[in-house]
């Protein structure tokens, strides 16, 4: 008999503990590791591509060049506007003195309504002919300077499909032509069940799993509505945490959220 209840206690005692160590492990949430951010090389110009500086794999620094288009076509509108430009001063003073003559005459009686007018009209288009010159030269220099592309922050580059010699229209604009993902920062990504996530709020700290290794980490997102194609009740929590430069951490790799 004295056994039987040595067993029983044994018994009961393995089960609180299980129940314990369930209890421990019921802020565990399967996740998927992402990048934190995402920067998408394309330009807004057409153009042929001239050169292309990196490839996926490729780790950049803040201000590195990736790809530029080819310059000459752009030189060369720059070169024409700044002609129309230094072309339409002289006749804009030209007009101006007509004008202040003829203001002068009309002052005196000696100029009709009519020919000042003239002469109004003929100084306000010359100020406008100066003023749309000026703006096609500064278009023309914004799109030259559009025209390359630099690393908007340390990175790996992700995603390349521009080659040297390609001609970008309109179609092929629209389509990123390098990805980036910013080096230093992962995100996790897990699905919550609503009685999880409702307790939580972004800024609050959380801790990410990988390999039996422990980061500390913060919430960034929480999930108002149900993701398409998630589990009936589940929603998209997602973290945000520092890592190392030589990692070898991936997009898709598997990871655990653990929350307090």
């Amino acid at each position: 008999m004295k056994r039987l209840q040595i067993t029983f206690v044994q018994l009961l005692a393995l089960l609180v503990l299980g129940v314990t160590a369930g209890a421990a492990d019921a802020g565990d949430f399967d996740a998927v590791l992402e990048w934190s951010g995402i920067y998408v090389v394309n330009f807004p110009l057409d153009g042929g591509v001239a050169n292309v500086y990196v490839r996926p794999g490729d780790r950049v620094s803040k201000g590195a060049k990736l790809v530029e288009l080819n310059h000459a076509p752009l030189d060369i509108r720059i070169s024409q506007y700044e002609a129309e430009v230094a072309a339409s001063r002289p006749v804009l003073a030209d007009a101006k003195r007509e004008f202040e003559h003829a203001q002068s005459l009309y002052e005196q009686t000696v100029l009709s309504d009519v020919e000042l007018q003239r002469a109004r009209l003929a100084y306000d288009k010359a100020s406008a002919e100066l003023a749309a010159s000026r703006a096609r030269l500064r278009y023309a220099q914004w799109q030259r300077d559009m025209a390359s592309a630099a690393a908007p922050w340390d990175a790996w580059v992700v995603e390349r499909s521009v080659e040297p010699g390609q001609m970008l229209v309109a179609e092929q604009r629209s389509k990123p032509l390098l990805v980036l993902a910013k080096t230093g920062m992962m995100a996790a990504t897990a699905e919550l069940p609503l009685s999880s996530v409702q307790a939580l709020e972004t800024g609050q700290p959380a801790n990410v799993l990988i390999d039996n290794q422990q980061y500390a980490a913060t919430v960034t997102s929480v999930g108002m509505h149900r993701e398409k194609g998630a589990n009936d009740g589940y929603y998209r929590l997602e973290v945000e945490f520092e890592v190392g430069p030589n990692n070898g951490f991936r997009a898709g790799q598997k990871a655990t959220i653990r929350l307090p």
